[in-house]
């Protein structure tokens, strides 16, 4: 984010039809992405759809090569006009068109190392659910099953 509180890539329309998406759910979500260090100072994270289930300042975990390898807060959900690539495949690279982001707090952005073992091949694309215990252990959920009682991460 910008120091007007603008994620990058978000018009002024964008801001006046996308107030930040309030949270309301209960777990974490983990993204494919093709680099973690291109998202280390993003205001946004782009999402194949609206994650439903996200908590309030939950984790955004970043997976690429069967590993969750970093996370930052989210602050909220938006839908951009445009959705720049962080790494451009070449230059007239128009990025991933309008759709749905995931507000984050750039600062909040952590390193992990979290291998997803045999889960890696069934996790390649779109939003998956999850949260992890204290001690980091990840338990993975659908969207429609309850977050079961353990000793969850903040």
């Amino acid at each position: 984010m910008h120091g007007g509180g603008c994620a990058v890539g978000m018009s002024i329309d964008d801001r006046r039809r996308n107030r930040p998406g309030a949270l309301d759910g209960d777990r974490d979500v983990s993204v494919p992405v093709c680099s973690a260090e291109a998202y280390r100072n993003a205001g946004w994270i782009p999402v194949s759809g609206r994650p439903h289930r996200l908590r309030p300042h939950g984790w955004v975990y970043l997976r690429h090569h069967g590993c969750l390898v970093a996370r930052v807060r989210a602050v909220g959900t938006a839908r951009l006009a445009v959705r720049p690539r962080r790494t451009p495949r070449h230059d007239d690279d128009v990025g991933f068109g309008p759709g749905p982001v995931v507000l984050v707090d750039p600062t909040t952005f952590e390193d992990v190392h979290i291998d997803l073992g045999p889960l890696a091949s069934r996790q390649r694309s779109g939003v998956r659910y999850l949260r992890a215990t204290r001690d980091r252990t990840v338990v993975h959920l659908a969207a429609s099953e309850a977050l079961p009682a353990g000793d969850w991460d903040a």
